[in-house]
């Protein structure tokens, strides 16, 4: 971790008191004034069965040196918890909390970054094309018009 990393633990986005519903904040130490930075959310693997937040700090290691960016953990219940789709609404609902709390904390709402490895990956990748939904991530919108 780089020197003056800010690390924020298990906060709470989903106002439900369990840690499957936390996140990790990782703020490089410095930025200049106003600069909003990126933000990586990054939400991790293991099958549906297993894994949790902790995985990003050696996943996201270079990102995190680079000091370009501000990196977001994500826990979702799991499987023997919950049923599909309980883990996209899980991750929904923090990209909801993080894009509420951007400017405490310095990120650009504008631009994350969702990545993952393997379910993950799947849950990273359901989060950028969950057609029908509104920008900022909540709640059903109108279907989005044709490519251009």
């Amino acid at each position: 971790m780089p020197e003056g990393t800010r690390v924020i633990r298990s906060i709470d986005y989903a106002g439900g008191g369990g840690n499957r519903l936390t996140l990790d904040l990782y703020l490089p130490p410095k930025t200049a004034a106003g600069t909003k930075l990126p933000l990586i959310v990054y939400i991790h693997g293991g099958g549906w069965m297993v894994g949790d937040k902790n995985q990003a700090k050696w996943r996201m290691q270079g990102f995190m040196e680079s000091g370009e960016y501000a990196v977001a953990s994500v826990n979702y219940c799991l499987s023997g918890d919950a049923v599909w789709p309980a883990q996209i609404h899980d991750c929904k609902s923090a990209l909801r909390w993080l894009k509420a709390h951007a400017p405490e904390y310095g990120f650009d709402r504008d631009r994350f970054i969702p990545v993952g490895v393997s379910a993950g990956g799947h849950l990273a990748g359901m989060l950028g094309h969950h057609g029908g939904a509104r920008r900022d991530g909540g709640g059903r919108g109108k279907p989005p018009g044709p490519s251009r």
